[in-house]
């Protein structure tokens, strides 16, 4: 389906066992329908030991905590139907990531997939920290916790796939860009038959993108609302501790907990909105390469020139009528942008939360 370029740096351990699966079809309808019910059950026998949890920790019985850790509790689980739901176009999604994956990496794609390698990792401190705070009575947060593991690897597993479509962006641009060198001083011909293959290039990062977009435009509402939620839940526990600290030791425990939490939430934001803003500095940097040579091939002579000209409209027309950003359809677009709308949305909260719990 999409052309294959050779591959030099690792890909995602998951991505690659996802696309081994896709090969044991009826096994992995399976599995999606027995995570699905595995979940939803895990969740449930959750909120029924909750109330041990509060008994236990007397700041988390607060109603204004129970019902945070309740919605919290409800979009990871949301997030991890929508992972599962995604999944369900198996051929077509294995095509697509194999497609991304196949796309040559480049050196600053390696030092972001080492950079997600290791964020990837992050949770397990905070889980850690929790299973030796609350070892007997940790299966009730168990799931909890394992949807947190789930989102930052759906997170980071979409940032590294959508960093090489920028990056292959990129390389295209690059080329583009020296063939304003050669303006003049290579045949028209050979330059005629380069535009034509960097455009036909551009067309098939444009339809990966485009099938990408599709493909998550509805995850992506959810991890930004889960990475929102997240967020105030763990201020709300760290002010309610605050504001009714229990003993010292436990006390500092939470607070290096959900300060964690915090912070793992925060860099999925960042690294998202790093990649999607990467995204749209490619589009925009390829409508200005091609404004400047066009402006170069007012000074030019030659029978092509108008042939020439005609390619660099085509990717100039292409660059501007697509949508060259990582969107959730008709919500937002996922830039530097959304970290603000992330940050409001969490300050006029927290306003509230802080009044219900000084009360």
């Amino acid at each position: 389906m999409w052309e294959r370029v050779q591959l030099v740096c690792p890909a995602f351990p998951e991505l690659q066992l996802f696309l081994q699966a896709r090969h044991h079809h009826r096994l992995f309808r399976c599995a999606q329908v027995a995570l699905i019910v595995a979940h939803v059950a895990l969740f449930g026998y959750g909120q029924l030991g909750k109330p041990l949890v509060y008994g236990r920790f007397l700041p988390f019985g607060n109603h204004v905590v129970a019902f945070a850790a309740l919605m919290n509790d409800l979009m990871v689980l949301a997030h991890l139907v929508f992972t599962v739901l995604a999944t369900t176009s198996t051929r077509a999604l294995a095509d697509l990531i194999a497609a991304v994956l196949q796309e040559r990496a480049t050196k600053s794609h390696c030092a972001f997939h080492l950079c997600v390698a290791l964020l990837r990792l992050l949770p397990i401190a905070p889980i850690g920290f929790g299973v030796w705070l609350y070892w007997d009575l940790y299966p009730y947060l168990l799931h909890r916790d394992v949807c947190y593991y789930s989102l930052n690897l759906t997170v980071y597993s979409c940032a590294g796939l959508l960093h090489k479509i920028n990056g292959s962006f990129g390389a295209v641009n690059d080329q583009l860009e020296q063939l304003g060198a050669q303006l003049g001083r290579q045949h028209w011909r050979l330059i005629l038959n380069r535009l034509a293959r960097l455009r036909a290039s551009f067309n098939v990062l444009y339809q990966l993108l485009d099938t990408f977009n599709s493909y998550v435009k509805a995850l992506l509402v959810v991890v930004v609302t889960c990475i929102s939620i997240n967020i105030l839940f763990n201020l709300t526990v760290i002010t309610q501790f605050a504001v009714k600290p229990g003993d010292a030791y436990s006390t500092t425990l939470i607070y290096v907990i959900h300060a964690l939490f915090i912070l793992m939430s925060v860099g999925q934001a960042a690294v998202v909105a790093f990649v999607g803003e990467g995204l749209e500095e490619e589009g925009e940097r390829t409508t200005r390469i091609c404004f400047t040579l066009l402006n170069q091939l007012d000074h030019a002579q030659g029978k092509s020139e108008p042939l020439v000209a005609r390619e660099l409209r085509f990717i100039l027309e292409h660059s501007r009528a697509r949508k060259i950003c990582l969107h959730a359809g008709g919500f937002f677009r996922l830039n530097w942008g959304i970290l603000g709308s992330i940050t409001s949305t969490v300050a006029t909260y927290s306003i509230v939360i802080i009044q219900f719990l000084l009360k």
